[in-house]
């Protein structure tokens, strides 16, 4: 995954035409590689022909430990984000980053 966005650093001037001297800014680029445990679990979790106790029962192989556990919300939520918000301006809204 690859993010990139813009910041301008100063305001733009109202009124007139903008020239390249009012786009200064900067662009900050974003490199995200998944994980593997992650690939694993967004494929159970997207695997329509398992029922949920089949899922629960998997996820919690894959992430034994409680602190581990803590993952999966943000992975069910990061695959209804992929499979939902190209077609939902509400969805769209909601990613955020927390770098850590």
């Amino acid at each position: 995954l690859i993010i990139s966005f813009s910041l301008p650093t100063t305001a733009p001037k109202l009124g007139r035409t903008a020239t390249s001297a009012d786009r200064k800014g900067l662009v900050v680029c974003g490199y995200y590689q998944i994980k593997p445990e992650v690939r694993k679990a967004l494929a159970i979790v997207s695997n329509s022909s398992l029922s949920r106790d089949e899922r629960d029962h998997q996820m919690n192989q894959l992430f034994p430990e409680r602190d581990q556990r803590l993952r999966v919300n943000g992975i069910l939520l990061w695959e209804k984000w992929c499979s939902t918000s190209g077609s939902d301006p509400e969805m769209q809204k909601r990613l955020k980053f927390i770098p850590r």
